[in-house]
């Protein structure tokens, strides 16, 4: 799917008024020597994302009549890929759902061989592949990065440390 330039441009005015909104909320500093305090830079930066986003939306208006508000992509009218697009997706939120529960070292292997078997479909290698890509992943952010992982259900698994 994808949206007119006009739409995005919209979108871009919106984010940047929201961003000056909150910017203009800071608390300033009493000092007689700062002109500026902690919202100077995201007032910058949302003023800036207001002009490029009133530019987008009246430099491509003329097309619109042209294109329309919404163009379907091809490949949303193909049924495998609908579904392997949801099935990223829904990884997300499993793992959202379940990685503080069941733990990081039995979520993620999972979502890995499955999500590897929808979009390969070799599933001997996707389960290699889920079981080192875990172990990689866990050691990196575990060992390497001090980052704790959620162990849930298997704490034995600690040995891994």
């Amino acid at each position: 799917m994808r949206f007119h330039d006009s739409v995005i441009g919209l979108i871009a005015v919106m984010i940047g008024g929201f961003v000056l909104y909150q910017a203009s909320a800071f608390q300033n500093f009493q000092s007689h020597q700062l002109a500026y305090g902690p919202g100077f830079f995201p007032s910058i930066v949302a003023m800036v994302l207001i002009a490029a986003g009133l530019v987008l939306t009246f430099s491509r208006l003329s097309s619109l009549r042209r294109a329309g508000w919404i163009e379907i992509e091809p490949w949303l009218r193909t049924p495998r890929l609908v579904l392997n697009a949801a099935a990223v997706l829904l990884s997300v939120v499993v793992y959202i759902l379940a990685a503080d529960a069941v733990g990081f070292l039995i979520v993620a292997p999972a979502i890995l061989f499955v999500l590897l078997v929808l979009l390969w479909g070799r599933p001997a290698w996707a389960l290699v592949i889920a079981l080192a890509t875990t172990f990689a992943i866990h050691q990196f952010f575990v060992v390497v990065l001090l980052v704790p992982l959620p162990w849930g259900i298997v704490p034995f698994f600690n040995l891994f440390r």
